[in-house]
């Protein structure tokens, strides 16, 4: 019995199709060391076949095979229904009978486990397919776009491998099968091809669709003659038109009505993330931050740049008419020269108390309004009586000088106040802007900031979506059209703004931030495009060109004060308005006065305090 066993394995071992079988084994080990090797990567086996127990026996025993001759060089794992991983293993080993199979096969299993960057080997273990199932296979792994995928069977006693180039010369996004590589069981080609490599690295002028919306500077649109053409500028734009000539492909846009919109669960989303998500575009760019809800939902690219949001605020208050006269003098010079002309007025008050000796030794003998006096001194009169003795004179020669510097001072400077536009410092801080009780003003995303702060939420406006939106609502700040709040937006956006218009809308910004962001492209989830589109950012980032590219669409000196014409303006009655009330309050003081005079006869004791006043 041993023996008829031993003869029956070695007709097996000389048979054609068991030669044929070590062959497609053998191949099979050979790719799977020259390419799928790596210190950390496993890789993942899984297989399918028809309801014929024949066709898995002998898929199982090329498998044992292909796994004998591995010799333990490489990790392996069966596929697995339970969610064991967090990120899609890379390297592949796909085993199927035939197009019927791999239906089946990609219908029971999660697509997401399927990473389309990764390497697949796909392994036809029933000999002769059929050319109508090699063309299905390849449709179907095109469909789930794993572009680096081989398919590897027998046929007529050669061991084929096929491939496909989604994007030719002659067609994009295609799938006709290319032979590879051929290898008879008799003579053994030593030339063997690279299996792998980057397939992507020319679209060869194919069309690839972007999503965007308008957010300058991120994305700017260019008027173009026809209307159905969407031109994209901005250091984002100009970044796509980069990649475009180093990967040769040629772009077109689609605009996203809703702006950025949210990423939620299929069907949900809105804006430009439903776009990526139910793959309307190939990839959506347009001032878009690494966010955690997106890539549940969305495959994030690599940053190419990072910003920061933070609040837009509006200028200070104005100075009223009456508070520029005091413009010319800080506050602690203001409160020092009160403080003199007080101590002025208390010492003529208690000498007033005095004999007539003392005072005509201070004053000067026949002085009988020294109050008045050193008012009218004060303002640039002149006294009508001055004193003869050397105490008094030398008295009224130091108020002279004190009046006559404070005086000169004051005059110089106050021409250039009366004319200035001036506007109390803007808010700093975050706790400034919560303590004026301003709006806040942001996009619909913008909330997520602030969801567990209700006092911000119940003083939130939303900006509707539209073009530009966010950028009108800061020119607005700066046209002084909006005071009423402060918004909500990136730091590049208000610095697009003070470039293009530094004089006429400059708008400030609060200096504490909200938050740091990281921006990049997002793509659908199933794309294969953000290895070869992150390979060349890393490439261009590093080189400068994005940092340049920012700095000539935008002015990030905030807290510079905007540049005003230096020629000289007339005066007008809006700038002379305070000296006008200061006049007006000064004839209300005097008929005060006057009227009190009128009724002091009636009133002894207010007679005397008012000849104590004067004297």
């Amino acid at each position: 019995m041993f023996w008829s066993h031993v003869l029956v394995a070695i007709l097996l071992s000389h048979h054609p199709s068991t030669a044929v079988n070590e062959q497609l084994a053998q191949t099979v080990a050979q790719i799977l060391l020259q390419h799928f090797v790596h210190p950390f990567e496993a890789v993942q086996i899984d297989q399918a076949t028809s309801n014929q127990s024949a066709a898995f026996h002998r898929q199982q025993d090329l498998i044992d095979t292909i796994l004998r001759m591995l010799g333990g060089r490489l990790v392996v794992r069966r596929y697995s229904t339970r969610p064991t991983i967090v990120e899609p293993y890379f390297f592949h080993l796909i085993f199927v009978d035939g197009d019927e199979a791999l239906t089946r096969l990609l219908a029971e299993r999660n697509i997401i486990n399927y990473d389309t960057s990764g390497l697949y080997l796909l392994v036809i273990s029933e000999p002769e397919p059929p050319d109508q199932s090699i063309d299905s296979v390849l449709a179907h792994l095109w469909n789930l776009h794993l572009v680096n995928a081989n398919v590897i069977f027998n046929r007529n006693g050669h061991v084929l491998v096929y491939t496909y180039f989604p994007f030719r010369e002659s067609h994009c996004e295609h799938t006709q099968p290319e032979l590879l590589f051929n290898l008879t069981t008799l003579q053994e080609n030593p030339n063997q091809p690279i299996f792998y490599c980057n397939r992507l690295r020319n679209f060869h002028g194919c069309a690839l669709l972007g999503g965007t919306f308008e957010a300058k500077p991120y994305t700017i649109y260019r008027d173009t003659m026809s209307n159905a053409t969407l031109q994209v500028g901005g250091f984002e734009g100009d970044l796509m038109q980069v990649l475009a000539r180093q990967l040769n492909f040629s772009l077109s846009w689609k605009n996203a009505p809703g702006q950025w919109g949210f990423a939620r669960p299929l069907g949900n989303s809105t804006g430009l993330m439903k776009m990526a998500q139910e793959e309307e575009v190939d990839f959506a760019i347009g001032c878009l931050a690494m966010d955690p809800d997106r890539y549940r939902y969305l495959k994030a690219g690599a940053s190419h740049y990072t910003s920061k949001i933070l609040f837009a605020v509006p200028h200070g208050r104005s100075y009223t008419a009456f508070e520029k006269l005091f413009g010319p003098f800080e506050r602690s010079l203001l409160e020092m020269h009160a403080f003199v002309v007080i101590v002025t007025c208390v010492v003529v008050l208690i000498l007033s108390f005095a004999n007539r000796k003392v005072r005509a030794f201070v004053y000067g003998r026949g002085v009988s309004t020294p109050l008045l006096n050193a008012i009218a001194i004060l303002f640039g009169g002149s006294v009508p009586q001055p004193p003869v003795r050397n105490f008094a004179r030398t008295l009224l020669f130091l108020w002279l000088v004190y009046c006559f510097i404070i005086g000169s001072l004051y005059q110089g400077s106050l021409f250039h106040y009366l004319q200035k536009p001036m506007h109390y410092p803007p808010l700093k801080t975050m706790r400034e802007i919560d303590r004026s009780g301003l709006f806040y003003y942001m996009v619909d995303i913008g909330t997520r900031f602030f969801v567990h702060n209700p006092s911000i939420v119940r003083r939130t406006r939303i900006i509707a979506p539209g073009k530009d939106s966010l950028g009108h609502a800061i020119a607005q700040v700066g046209l002084t059209h909006l005071t009423d709040g402060v918004i909500l937006s990136p730091m590049d956006l208000v610095a697009y703004n003070n470039r293009v218009n530094p004089r006429t809308r400059f708008v400030h910004i609060a200096r504490e931030h909200v938050s740091v962001f990281p921006v990049g492209l997002y793509y659908p989830k199933r794309s294969p495009l953000w290895d070869v589109f992150d390979k060349q950012v890393r490439m261009i980032v590093p080189s400068g060109l994005v940092g340049d590219w920012i700095k000539r669409y935008g002015d990030y000196d905030f807290f510079a004060r905007p540049k005003e014409k230096s020629e000289p303006r007339k005066l007008s009655n809006e700038h002379l308005a305070g000296a006008y009330q200061l006049y007006g309050c000064c004839l209300g003081v005097s008929v005060v006065v006057f009227l009190l005079e009128m009724v002091s006869p009636r009133f002894p004791t207010l007679g005397v305090v008012l000849r104590h006043l004067i004297d």
